[in-house]
């Protein structure tokens, strides 16, 4: 007959067994779970690296194609700035002997877009004149010619360009030097601007250029 305290021993024990079981189990389908979670993690975030790359690979596509047109549009511009440039030059560098003929200055020799570099600079000047007094004495005209004068063209023109003409040019620098603006388009304002700054001013007239300074002008010696 069995002693009934081991009986008991042997139920508890079971039971043990049991819920030992049960833990084991549940923890081997947790375990499973969090194997399954990760595989279904590490798809999700290799998914999601891909869409990353594909984005990535568009953007810097797009990108290419809008700096590739901006470059194209800014050609497009400069070529047609640079056209309309020269072809006010053009029309401002044959005028200038005309015009100041009347000034008593004989301008007896003329060149566009003169560059001269020094010293790892460079200096550009739109139009460059030589021109004789009547007393013999020669000056120097230089012009800035812009489509549409501004003031903030006539600033860098007497800041910047006029006096370091002679630095770059230096064969003139015993010469009278004398600044012109022109601009095919140009307010009342700039041309004030331009006057009280001692700067002839030229503006088209027909097919020639005019000059749009006061009968009392004295421009200023540069």
């Amino acid at each position: 007959m069995s002693d009934p305290v081991i009986e008991e021993i042997k139920e508890i024990l079971k039971r043990i067994t049991e819920k030992q079981e049960i833990v084991a189990k549940e923890q081997q389908e947790l375990t499973l779970k969090q194997q399954q979670t990760e595989k279904e993690i590490d798809r999700l975030t290799k998914k999601t690296d891909a869409q990353i790359e594909k984005i990535d690979a568009q953007i810097e596509k797009t990108d290419k194609e809008i700096k590739k047109e901006i470059k194209k549009v800014n050609k497009m511009v400069g070529d047609l700035t640079d056209g309309w440039g020269k072809f006010v030059e053009g029309l401002v560098a044959p005028s200038i002997p005309k015009v100041f003929k009347i000034l008593d200055i004989d301008v007896f020799d003329i060149s566009t877009r003169r560059t001269r570099r020094k010293n790892g600079n460079e200096l550009e000047v739109d139009i460059l004149c030589l021109g004789r007094r009547q007393d013999g004495k020669e000056v120097v005209l230089v012009a800035e010619v812009k489509s549409d004068l501004q003031s903030k063209h006539i600033d860098e023109f007497v800041t910047e360009e006029l006096p370091e003409f002679k630095k770059f040019f230096d064969e003139y620098q015993d010469k009278e030097l004398i600044g012109i603006v022109a601009g095919s388009r140009l307010g009342d304002g700039v041309k004030k601007y331009a006057e009280k700054l001692g700067l002839y001013i030229l503006a088209p007239s027909g097919n020639i250029m005019k000059l749009l300074n006061k009968p009392d002008f004295r421009p200023k010696a540069w």
